[in-house]
């Protein structure tokens, strides 16, 4: 899609940033970090910081530009053949993962697997995968992911966010009047709008088919997975920053890295922790998720 934009082929495409990767090592920050920012947030930096103008500086030199547009929500995280008791049960595990959160469980000892979207259920079927972490229940309930693993674990730690982006040209774009320049912009607006509400809608009734049609679990990730991912991204520790910095700095984005990893945050955190709906998961066992606080109907179990 890319490369369509680029060479003029097409003037126009939707896409997800994490595609060029290998091209642009920054461009996943795009469309989400483990444990970064969620959809309301991601889109808070875009549009009213930062996030455009860097988004801009790291595509200009492929003649294209990227608006937000669509959005999938925050992933969960992932199906898996057998029950995780601890962090030592990642270790050699075979998971199908995208994106930065592929590096992050590589760190945690399991082995990223590339699949494709058309591959995933003959290979999670067959067993030449163990785990496959794709998006969110609607999409993977289609999938069919639930026949072939059991245990289904939130929260995607790894995709707290799943932004799309439309691609134009920048000759393309620099032909347009200034109101059709701002047709392109109210579209993506509204696709980024309508397609979390969408969404949302559909991730919610598709986990409640889930849970009663198949033999599934909710699974909460045992404590010491979390503990042991919060401590890769905690204050970008000198296990994971790394991993983010190097793509920063690979991209060949200038200023300091902190522009894309750290000053979306700012002040976001203070506003969001007080207004989340759900506890934080904390190392007391009265502020873990339990059963009781499920959003629909079937269990949500706590590995301590």
């Amino acid at each position: 899609m890319l490369d369509a934009v680029s060479n003029g082929t097409v003037e126009m495409g939707h896409t997800a940033s994490l595609y060029w990767q290998g091209r642009m090592p920054a461009a996943g920050f795009f469309t989400s970090v483990p444990f970064g920012l969620g959809p309301i947030e991601h889109q808070a930096w875009i549009e009213l910081r930062d996030g455009q103008a860097l988004w801009d500086e790291l595509y200009k030199p492929y003649g294209v530009r990227a608006f937000l547009a669509g959005n999938t929500g925050p992933s969960m995280g992932g199906w898996f053949r057998r029950k995780l008791n601890g962090v030592e049960d990642l270790r050699g595990m075979r998971l199908r993962v995208q994106g930065l959160g592929a590096e992050v469980y590589a760190k945690l000892g399991a082995v990223p697997m590339t699949v494709s979207a058309g591959d995933l259920l003959p290979a999670l079927e067959k067993g030449s995968i163990d785990a496959a972490e794709f998006l969110a229940p609607a999409t993977d309930l289609d999938t069919g992911l639930p026949k072939y693993a059991p245990f289904y674990y939130a929260p995607g730690f790894n995709k707290p966010n799943g932004a799309s982006e439309l691609l134009i040209s920048l000759r393309s774009w620099e032909t347009l009047s200034p109101d059709l320049r701002s047709v392109v912009t109210e579209a993506c607006r509204a696709e980024h709008a309508l397609g979390l509400a969408d969404a949302h809608q559909t991730n919610a009734a598709a986990l409640t088919e889930i849970l009663g049609k198949y033999p599934v679990t909710l699974e909460a990730f045992p404590r010491s997975v979390m503990e042991a991912a919060q401590r890769l991204r905690r204050s970008f520790s000198p296990r994971l920053q790394p991993v983010l910095l190097s793509r920063i700095e690979l991209s060949g984005v200038t200023g300091a890295p902190w522009r894309i990893c750290g000053a979306g945050r700012l002040s976001q955190p203070t506003w969001r922790e007080p207004t989340r709906a759900h506890p934080r998961r904390h190392r007391d066992e009265e502020r873990q998720w339990r059963p009781d606080q499920r959003p629909v109907q079937g269990q949500l179990r706590v590995t301590h």
